[in-house]
């Protein structure tokens, strides 16, 4: 029984399937997937489609799942508004079009499961325990306050959840001398390389190990990479 931690998909399904395979991903291990499982990359809805299948398989939210949700839960009188509207705008471009178009190809009754699924998942979990340590996942940032339980979208008011999902100061808000004691935070959002001056795509660490980022890039255009860590060992895996 292992447990593993992940981030940043982008609807790299195949990148998904293949790293399963060299983890040897199974029934009594579970899997943490930190948000961003769709838009940028070809395959997120079915990213979505397997994942809410899988009972071993733990998904936050991340900035791109909850644009869809602002995008697609909103009501609109007409076409015309919605293709206009800010929401929809600020969702495409940040890649949302293969998403959508793959979305809206689906029947109204799934659509409708994966909006409410999409809603319930947590933004953080704060209490983690693997080996005796415990971890604090988020997609970005470990928010204005820390958190003792795990916060959906229905608990957080919106400046704090778009601290959680959105945030890139880290030089000021991110690596805070106070935290939880025996606390690692896990994260992602930023690709691993714009913390490296090599930029090599592979997890990174502060020099106390207290915070990591599991973004490898999966959403680079033409070389996308996807990083796993067991936390059971701190054993890297990567597929490319």
């Amino acid at each position: 029984m292992a447990t593993y931690v992940m981030s940043d998909l982008h609807g790299q399904y195949d990148l998904f399937v293949d790293m399963l395979t060299k983890i040897s991903f199974s029934k009594t291990d579970n899997i943490y997937i930190l948000g961003d499982v769709i838009d940028r990359g070809p395959d997120g809805c079915m990213l979505l489609s397997h994942i809410i299948q899988e009972e071993n398989i733990h998904m936050l939210l991340g900035n791109h799942e909850a644009m869809m949700l602002e995008c697609l839960s909103s009501s609109f009188p007409n076409f015309i508004e919605f293709a206009n509207s800010p929401e929809l705008q600020l969702w495409m471009q940040n890649g949302g079009r293969t998403t959508l178009d793959d979305f809206l190809l689906y029947t109204h009754n799934y659509q409708t499961q994966v909006l409410s699924w999409l809603r319930s998942l947590p933004l953080v979990i704060p209490d983690l325990m693997v080996e005796g340590r415990k971890y604090y996942l988020v997609h970005a940032h470990h928010g204005l306050k820390w958190h003792e339980k795990e916060m959906v979208l229905s608990n957080l008011t919106e400046e704090e959840a778009r601290c959680l999902l959105w945030n890139r100061d880290y030089e000021k808000l991110l690596f805070p001398n106070k935290m939880p004691q025996n606390t690692t935070v896990i994260f992602g959002h930023t690709p691993v390389y714009c913390f490296k001056p090599s930029r090599e795509r592979k997890i990174w660490r502060t020099e106390s190990g207290n915070y990591i980022n599991v973004d490898c890039g999966c959403a680079h255009p033409t070389m996308p990479v996807l990083g796993c860590l067991r936390l059971d060992d701190m054993k890297e895996f990567y597929v490319s």
